[in-house]
């Protein structure tokens, strides 16, 4: 079989020409994803264009820009969305139509047998797949032009909101619900065989179980997981999350991606020049004090090169870099290249000299039009091998430390980057203090399991703000479509080794939520307040703690998801000191035992004593005890007890007083009487 031109160029990776062609198909949006079927079909065939691709790295929209020229009315009614109408999703393509593997080959393209690619090898053109955000015609220098500008289509369907929550067990189960729920192609990389993408890496190894609430962009639910694997896999640097030919990749995936070897660089494969622009961090947490070792740092290069529409970010492509006397670019043979078929033909520029280095890419621009030609502008950094791409931090713990930026494709897209940052904590990536409320409470669970004993399961968030302060404890719970946490910690004054002050966390609970270098699902809540009329009355320098008594024993752990928690309306165990020093406690029973001997271990709860409703003092080790029993009467036993008033006097009254002793000797100074 023989190929066409466009095929061969298309088949012998890194082949360049001189004829450089654009396809855009244009495809409506449909409850499952995007019409198979073009509505349009835009081509070089039919118009001049300008185009301007900048492609993402990461999670991002990319910045596109396409400028047809003389575009006929008919095909510019095509493009508008009416009201009501699914957004218009293109596919941009963008390909040789000649391969010039001889100065022959070039010539006989001259004369015009070029065949341009069938709707099939398109496919393998395909740069981006995009979501039309505009339309507008403009005054060109020849005609009215069309102006389209235009994100990455996954990008756009990731910024719908989460219309009701989710949660699931394993990262893996919650980007299928995200692509399902969003009808975005999501593929995960290094998934264990149960489902899990991250290892504990302690003893309490804990579980992946996320819950996404009502409102969360799903673009920060993806990058809540990326966030979460750069810190499992300790993988920085690359990113855990890529947009590439429409489908968003999450995980550590592989490098050189899909797979295969790194792309040569050539003159010959359209390398025009080579450009250094410093060095990045591979490690920010190295020591770099005196005696600290330096972190090796990665070269960071800008090359520019004739069109190579198939070079994208997350590609590893292998060139030389210009000797440290020569000039960055390649002089006069660049230049020829550009306007001159000739160059890729030049001798001794097809082969990798042994300095070559490996670079991954981590943006790429291609743009073309009829005055500057088709090129190619990509950016990354120096890599000692494919398996060595990703960075190594000696302390990955920062979760809210953002990684270094890295080159941008344009500076449009570097600003566009900076505002994304900076909006993080509005879209709910990253959270400072929230109120919620506890609605079930772990308190014996023993072990690492999860949730682990004294963990609370907790409503995150509260109603719409109405624009009045004092909102944390004026606004009710979000109920509608709540955002349940789980194992949520709670802050204590002492905890350490199964010790420390255990405090009750009832359902409905009012509590405020802080969140670990602002990561959302490593929250700590750090104490309880009251909603506005429903705080107790005190007086001025009270310290008083008041316990609700008799709570329902169902109603103790946990609530149902449709009860609304009501004030508790029983009696309460009081311990009150007030302002002037007095100190009253109301129980309902008291039992004070002491014996050293008799203390229990860690998490032995200690016993009532037999006697209900008592005043109970008792020295376990000795056996002496005195009991206040509820009917008034008081039990003293002991092995000897001393009655000594020293010059005061000891009364004894009641009805009656019995003496059943053994022997009984009185000793009487003076007188004793006897009435």
């Amino acid at each position: 079989m023989t190929l066409t031109p466009f095929q061969t160029g298309q088949v012998r990776q890194g082949a360049v020409g001189n004829d450089a062609g654009w396809t855009l198909t244009f495809h409506r949006e449909t409850p499952t994803g995007i019409s198979q079927d073009a509505a349009l079909t835009l081509s070089s065939a039919d118009y001049y264009a300008a185009i301007d691709a900048a492609l993402p790295d990461g999670l991002g929209p990319g910045a596109y820009t396409i400028t047809v020229q003389g575009l006929i009315d008919e095909h510019f009614a095509a493009l508008r969305t009416a009201e009501g109408q699914p957004p218009l999703v293109a596919k941009l393509h963008l390909y040789w139509r000649d391969a010039n593997t001889s100065v022959g080959a070039f010539f006989t393209n001259l004369v015009g047998v070029n065949a341009g690619p069938s709707p099939a090898e398109l496919t393998q053109a395909l740069v981006a797949v995009l979501r039309v955000t505009k339309v507008r015609r403009l005054t060109g220098e020849r005609t009215y032009d069309t102006e389209l500008t235009l994100v990455e289509q996954a990008y756009a369907r990731l910024g719908q909101r989460v219309a009701e929550r989710f949660e699931a067990a394993t990262f893996t189960a919650a980007i299928r619900a995200v692509s399902e729920r969003t009808r975005v192609d999501i593929a995960s990389w290094g998934a264990n065989a149960d489902g899990t993408m991250t290892r504990g890496a302690t003893e309490a190894a804990g579980d992946e179980r996320v819950a996404f609430g009502a409102g969360l962009l799903y673009r920060a639910a993806l990058d809540r997981i990326g966030g979460a694997l750069q810190q499992s896999l300790n993988a920085y640097g690359r990113g855990m999350l890529l947009i590439r030919d429409g489908t968003v990749h999450v995980g550590k995936r592989p490098v050189p991606y899909p797979e295969g070897e790194p792309k040569p660089l050539t003159l010959a494969t359209g390398l025009l020049e080579c450009t250094e622009n410093g060095s990045q961090d591979t490690d920010p947490y190295a020591a770099t004090e005196a005696g600290g070792t330096a972190p090796p740092r990665r070269r960071a290069w800008t090359l520019t090169l004739k069109g190579r529409p198939d070079l994208k970010p997350g590609d590893l492509v292998r060139f030389d870099p210009p000797a440290v006397d020569e000039a960055t670019t390649l002089g006069s043979v660049g230049a020829a290249l550009l306007g001159s078929f000739a160059a890729p033909f030049a001798p001794s520029t097809g082969e990798l000299g042994p300095g070559a280095k490996l670079l991954y890419l981590s943006a790429a621009r291609h743009t073309l039009s009829r005055t500057a030609s088709f090129v190619t502008v990509v950016q990354g950094v120096e890599v000692a091998s494919a398996t060595q791409a990703w960075d190594s931090w000696s302390d990955a713990s920062g979760v809210g430390t953002a990684e270094p930026a890295g080159p941008a494709s344009s500076p449009g897209v570097a600003a566009a980057e900076a505002v994304r940052r900076a909006a993080r904590a509005a879209r709910g990536e990253t959270r400072g203090l929230e109120i919620g409320e506890v609605r079930a409470a772990a308190t014996n669970a023993s072990g690492a399991v999860e949730p682990p004993a004294q963990t609370e399961t907790v409503w995150e968030g509260l109603a719409r703000p109405d624009g009045r302060p004092n909102g944390a404890r004026r606004l009710p719970v979000r109920r509608e479509q709540p955002a349940p946490l789980p194992g949520v910690t709670y802050l204590t004054p002492f905890a350490w080794g199964g010790c420390g002050l255990i405090l009750p966390r009832y359902p409905g609970t009012r509590v405020a939520l802080a969140y670990r270098n602002g990561a959302p699902d490593d929250p700590v809540e750090v104490g309880a307040l009251w909603p506005t009329g429903h705080a107790p009355v005190s007086q001025p320098g009270d310290w008083w703690l008041s316990l609700p008594v008799g709570v329902a024993s169902d109603r103790r752990s946990s609530i149902g998801d449709t009860v609304v928690p009501a004030d508790h309306d029983g009696k309460v165990a009081h311990d009150l000191t007030d302002g002037d020093g007095n100190r009253v406690i109301e129980l309902g029973e008291l039992t004070v035992r002491v014996g050293r001997a008799q203390l229990r271990g860690r998490g032995q709860r200690p016993e009532r004593a037999d006697e209900a409703d008592s005043i109970t003092i008792e020295h376990a080790a000795g056996g002496s005890s005195i009991v206040m029993k509820q009917d008034g009467s008081i039990t003293i036993t002991a092995t000897r007890i001393d009655l000594d008033a020293g010059d005061g006097a000891v009364n004894i009254s009641g009805g009656s007083v019995s003496i059943a002793a053994d022997d009984v000797d009185v000793q009487v100074s003076n007188a004793m009487n006897v009435h």
